[in-house]
């Protein structure tokens, strides 16, 4: 299930009783959990050994069309 970044911050929000938000730049407390969010997010991946980041391959001519 793909959850956006505010319905990440509106669970993690709810979970320890903060206020209800309709929007990231509601309260401060909504933004500093976004930015923790973000931050883990982009940890991840950079973490992440992607096979496709890492093969080379040849790029080939191709005739254009007149």
């Amino acid at each position: 299930m793909r959850m956006t970044l505010l319905e990440i911050v509106q669970d993690v929000l709810n979970d320890i009783d903060s206020d209800n938000v309709n929007s990231i730049r509601d309260t401060v407390e909504s933004e500093q959990v976004a930015a923790i969010v973000k931050s883990c997010y982009f940890e991840m991946i950079g973490n992440r050994n992607w096979p496709h980041l890492k093969k080379l391959f040849q790029l080939e001519h191709s005739e254009s069309i007149s």
